[in-house]
């Protein structure tokens, strides 16, 4: 550690990994505990830009100039480290996995009593903390800037009671503006404060600022694949302080509806909370109203008497939402209104956390599927290092895109993995997973956990079954565990686990499955080609399996083939005289002679 002062600042810096407390005692006590990994700063905090990218970086503590530096201590706490599943707070010390619900409930609660304020800048930071003192105890506060380098700082209270105290006391900038409550913020401290009157301490966390020359130089210096797996994963999860703004999002639009349903939820689903996101994924949640209960009274409110399950219902609710979203909620912007979808949505940018939404109302099959794989990944700790390895080399590989086709998906490939580990005696069935008897025996009757040993493993295997996969009679079914008789002529037939009814892999088309496997076997072949030499000259490992030039040079190949294919059907149409006639369909080209 090194503390250079300058007038009335202190400045620390940290290069060691892990959890610090940092104390400065004068005439008030402000405590700092910092989360922060490999974190470098610079004696002259005038030309520090703290606002370069939107990941939090360095912590400063407002100090008196006549504090003694003597009173500034550091001591390291432990930080447990979890596998999978929704990012754990520090508060639980029993090893045994939290369930699914238990931590969307815990995370809920931090939600309620969170709310998220800019500054104008980091040397606000304690002046900002000293005043939202007053109205309760902060657990805990999160500093980071957002896409436009504005300096954000979220706030925990101890309990949701004093957040509410806070936003009562709340006024508004401008006159003109609509009204709207909410826990979003601006801090414009007026030139006269009031002096605090107690000691009080604040937890600072902040994320690591992992660049892609880090995670480089990680990755070729780790020993093994299996070690460049864990440290892939490591690196690109989903940090507590990601977490939290996701549920603070999901609580902004609760409380935004909350007017019209009282009762309503709205609960995230997808990679915020099954255990696969990664950095700046997007934030799906539900709204969802619970069904009414009979009173035990004689007075009911008054309805239209219409199922909230109406698809049209649906729409027009979402429909206002959006318009609502769009012209009302601070930090909402691009709204889109998708409402012919199977699964109608409304998605919309949140400019203050840097992140894209999608909104849905009643489906709660997202909230359960969830739940399975959040279950899935506290089962199989391999699951998540798996399938982040997996993801990679699959959108590397133009395998898998941002944009939606008939290629395959993050979703199917998610099933594809945990299919595979059920084959490999890793994972249950999602039936016994729901069994808590099936759940008990074939736990007793599991192999032994080898997390090392298996990683490589598991990921050469992966390639080499699939790769050989014969996908045009057979079918998988995770619910099962086992294959089946392909029940539809379709190029990939993968078992929805909630509605055993559908093909969760109907849109996949024959080319792409081709394409899929194709890219599987080079992938294979190049693990088993590959050398085992460490070199830092040459990427090795998974690195190998990332390689954009493989990738840019997979789609040169891709577009010379089809060019080829419409020159030869142009030749041929020359050969067979002015009766060829070439016919472009959707699904691809076919030649007739009239």
């Amino acid at each position: 550690m090194r503390c250079v002062g300058l007038g009335s600042w202190s400045l620390c810096v940290f290069q060691r990994t892990g959890a610090y407390s940092m104390v400065v005692t004068h005439d008030t006590v402000f405590e700092v505990t910092l989360g922060l990994r490999n974190i470098h700063g610079v004696a002259d905090t005038d030309n520090v830009d703290l606002f370069a990218s939107a990941t939090p970086k360095i912590i400063c503590s407002h100090v008196k100039e006549k504090a003694e530096m003597s009173s500034l201590f550091v001591h390291e706490e432990s930080v447990p480290d979890r596998a999978g599943g929704i990012p754990q707070s520090t508060e639980n010390t029993d090893e045994t996995p939290l369930s699914f619900d238990t931590i969307l409930n815990q995370r809920r609660k931090e939600s309620s009593a969170s709310i998220l304020i800019e500054v104008e800048n980091r040397h606000k930071i304690t002046e900002l903390c000293q005043e939202c003192s007053r109205y309760g105890n902060i657990r805990k506060a999160y500093y980071y800037a957002d896409n436009s380098h504005k300096c954000q700082v979220l706030l925990e209270f101890s309990n949701s009671d004093e957040a509410q105290e806070l936003l009562q006391s709340c006024g508004h900038l401008s006159s003109d503006g609509f009204p709207v409550r909410t826990r979003l913020l601006k801090y414009a401290p007026k030139k006269a404060t009031r002096p605090i009157k107690k000691a009080f301490s604040v937890n600072i966390e902040a994320s690591p600022n992992i660049t892609p020359q880090t995670q480089a130089i990680k990755l070729i210096q780790s020993s093994t694949i299996a070690e460049q797996m864990t440290q892939f994963y490591e690196m690109e999860k989903l940090s507590d302080l990601e977490t939290r703004l996701g549920f603070v999002v999901c609580r902004q639009v609760e409380e935004f509806i909350s007017g019209l349903y009282p009762k309503g939820q709205v609960l995230p689903f997808g990679s915020l909370v099954n255990g696969f996101g990664r950095h700046n994924c997007d934030i799906d949640m539900v709204y969802y109203v619970p069904e009414t209960t009979e009173s035990g009274g004689q007075l009911y409110f008054q309805d239209k008497n219409q199922a909230m399950n109406d698809r049209t219902l649906v729409q027009r609710v979402l429909e206002t939402l959006g318009d609502l979203l769009h012209y009302v909620v601070p930090g909402v912007s691009e709204v889109q209104r998708i409402l012919r979808a199977r699964v109608p949505i409304v998605k919309f940018q949140h400019n203050v956390v840097g992140r894209e939404c999608d909104l849905t109302l009643n489906n709660m099959s997202g909230v359960h599927m969830s739940r399975l794989l959040h279950s899935c990944t506290q089962l199989a700790p391999t699951l998540c290092p798996l399938l982040f390895t997996v993801r990679c080399w699959a959108m590397a590989q133009g395998v898998t895109t941002k944009v939606p086709g008939t290629w395959i998906t993050n979703f199917q490939l998610t099933l594809l993995a945990i299919f595979h580990l059920q084959q490999c005696g890793l994972l249950p069935s999602l039936r016994d997973l729901e069994d808590k008897k099936r759940l008990k025996i074939w736990q007793k009757s599991r192999l032994p956990y080898r997390r090392a040993e298996e990683l490589e493993d598991l990921l050469r295997s992966f390639f080499e079954y699939y790769a050989s996969f014969n996908f045009k009679s057979k079918g998988i079914a995770p619910f099962s565990g086992q294959t089946l008789e392909k029940p539809e002529y379709t190029a990939m037939f993968v078992q929805n686990p909630l509605d055993r009814q559908l093909n969760a892999s109907r849109n996949i088309g024959l080319s792409d499955l081709k394409k899929l496997q194709s890219r599987m076997a080079d992938a294979l072949s190049l693990m088993d080609n590959a050398p085992r030499k460490i070199t830092m000259e040459k990427p090795w490992g998974i690195m190998a399996l990332f390689t954009a030039q493989t990738a840019a040079a997979r789609r040169q190949q891709d577009a010379m083939h089809r060019r080829f294919q419409v020159h030869e059907l142009f030749q041929e149409g020359k050969e067979a005289g002015e009766n060829y006639v070439i016919e472009a369909t959707m699904s691809g080209v076919k030649t007739t002679t009239s």
